[in-house]
């Protein structure tokens, strides 16, 4: 996972870091065609094509909803979703209305995550997640770290416990 903040220049062009054009990354291959669509909270994401239609093949009313609310939901997400390429240089023309979206106008913050890019408003970026760094840790160690911890044979105690105790494999 990376993260970094590019310039939107005034065609609402922005370059993609070549990490994550290339190099084991999500958009390997370069140049696309990638899926740029409404994300989480007011971003934006972008997904290989073949990702993105992993994500399609998916997709399930959720319980409790009743069909007019889901295919208002799918209609929502067709509108603020387009099919893009980079340039040679590595730019893609983001639309519009995700720009609009997401709040963007000269700067984003791109993080790879899972199988996606994720396009922030820098400040919502650096607002939001600082804040919620001890939440994070927590989680961190949670799904990171117990499977570190294994691989080095430290075993954690009781699953579910609160204080997320370890203990040390005995030496022999």
């Amino acid at each position: 996972m990376a993260a970094a903040t590019h310039i939107i220049d005034e065609k609402g062009r922005m370059s993609l870091p070549a990490d994550f054009r290339f190099k084991n990354s999500v958009l390997a291959g370069g140049q696309g065609p990638f899926i740029v669509s409404y994300g989480d909270e007011g971003s934006i994401h972008v997904y290989s094509k073949a990702s993105w239609e992993k994500k399609q093949s998916e997709l399930q009313f959720p319980a409790g909803a009743d069909d007019v609310e889901a295919v208002d939901y799918l209609r929502w997400l067709a509108m603020g979703t387009a099919e893009i390429t980079a340039d040679p240089q590595g730019r893609v023309r983001v639309p519009g209305e995700l720009l609009e979206y997401a709040g963007l106008i000269r700067e984003a913050k791109v993080f790879e995550i899972a199988d996606r890019l994720e396009i922030w408003k820098p400040g919502e970026a650096d607002r939001r997640f600082p804040a919620n760094a001890p939440k994070y840790q927590d989680l961190h160690r949670r799904m990171v770290g117990a499977s570190t911890l294994r691989s080095i044979g430290v075993k954690q105690s009781s699953p579910g416990q609160p204080d997320g105790s370890v203990t040390q494999p005995a030496e022999g």
